[in-house]
């Protein structure tokens, strides 16, 4: 009886034990952001860290952001060094995002993060983007609703939901994407922009790269194009003009893609069949919305989607920069002859014949069905639900 009581005791007391490696925050400061800048010494890391003021409760509190810079060798020789200036050792559970400069990129871009995926702290789960800019001037930004840019930045990237233009990028999938069969990667570009009195940031573009480089670069447009072929883009405005000069606005509400390869010797064909649904968001009030003017409205559409999708893939082509997932797709279904063309697949996928065919659907008119006599009646298929109806 005495000894099943001792290992209760004891049990307990280890259940009651707090954590062994905790940290108490007033021993560290915390980064929200990163970035990374090439110079002469080596490398340029800046911080956007958390200072924390205020009241004795965290209500009362109110959280501000400072950015640290210093020069080092290495990344982690850098991390090493802020501490002269952060006076206590960085801590980078909560780093929301990693800003790298353009002119790393393109010099040495995963080498850098290296450190990123060996040590423990950091997220995987973070973003990363690029920049033409200083990282630094990126992290000291003014912020529209949030304290920290950092935490702005990140938070933007929820977003992507309603618009086709840009994608998050973590960490994870990046360093999966360049572990593939294709070395190739997409990642959103990040700029500042003067807005009335203040600067502030904005996504612009993607950066594409190839075998651990930045190579080129896409802009928004030919960015659309490109997530609507990897089947990322089926959300977000769609703007056209119909044929009398009117202007409808589409939201998107998602795609189907399907990509077919068909290797003959070293002569790839693409069949992509992209199938994009979407809703009417906005229409001029001359326009009677009947069934003959949806179909104009899709043909238009199609066609305006189609163009867009085709200026990506000649532009990935003349990069010789595969991150439509061609050459995965031809892993998969040729296995063995795969090992025979993988290292010319630069070439095999730049001069890649690609069919492609872009079918539109609007599902939806909105909230009222405006027809040719005038006549506002709700639409068959409301996807809203009231009491009574």
């Amino acid at each position: 009886m005495i000894k099943k009581a001792f290992a209760t005791v004891v049990c307990c007391s280890l259940l009651l034990c707090g954590c062994w490696n905790s940290i108490e925050l007033n021993e560290v400061i915390m980064v929200m952001g990163a970035g990374f800048d090439k110079t002469e010494q080596g490398f340029e890391l800046s911080v956007e860290v958390l200072k924390s003021s205020g009241g004795s409760t965290a209500g009362e509190s109110q959280n501000e952001g400072m950015v640290l810079s210093i020069e080092g060798q290495t990344f982690f020789e850098c991390v090493r060094n802020l501490i002269r200036k952060s006076k206590r050792r960085l801590y980078f559970t909560h780093t929301n995002i990693w800003v790298v400069s353009e002119q790393l990129a393109r010099d040495n871009f995963t080498d850098v993060l290296d450190t990123l995926r060996r040590d423990q702290m950091p997220r995987l789960n973070s973003l990363l983007l690029i920049t033409s800019e200083s990282p630094k001037d990126i992290l000291a930004t003014s912020t529209v609703t949030e304290d920290l840019t950092s935490v702005e930045m990140a938070e933007s990237m929820e977003a992507t939901g309603f618009t086709s233009q840009f994608q998050p990028m973590e960490i994870k999938r990046v360093f999966e994407m360049l572990n593939g069969p294709v070395p190739t990667t997409y990642i959103p570009i990040i700029r500042t922009n003067q807005s009335d009195e203040e600067v502030i940031t904005e996504v612009n573009g993607v950066a594409l790269i190839k075998n651990n480089r930045m190579v080129g670069r896409l802009n928004v447009s030919e960015t659309k194009g490109l997530l609507y072929l990897r089947g990322e883009g089926g959300v977000g405005a769609m703007t056209t003009e119909l044929k009398q000069g009117q202007k409808v606005s589409i939201e998107g509400r998602g795609e189907k893609v399907k990509i077919v390869p068909t290797l003959q010797g070293k002569q790839l064909t693409v069949n992509i069949n992209i199938d994009v649904q979407g809703e009417l968001s906005e229409v001029p009030n001359d326009i009677s919305v009947n069934d003959n003017q949806i179909r104009e409205m899709e043909q238009v559409l199609m066609e305006n989607g189609k163009e867009k999708m085709e200026k990506s893939i000649k532009k990935l082509q003349e990069l010789k920069v595969d991150v439509l997932d061609f050459g995965n797709h031809v892993h998969r279904k040729y296995p063995k002859q795969w090992h025979v063309i993988k290292d010319e697949w630069d070439d095999i996928f730049a001069n890649a014949l690609v069919k492609l065919d872009v079918n539109c659907s609007i599902n939806h008119r909105g909230l009222i069905n405006n027809t040719e006599g005038g006549i506002y009646d709700k639409p068959q298929f409301l996807p809203f639900f009231f009491s009574g109806d």
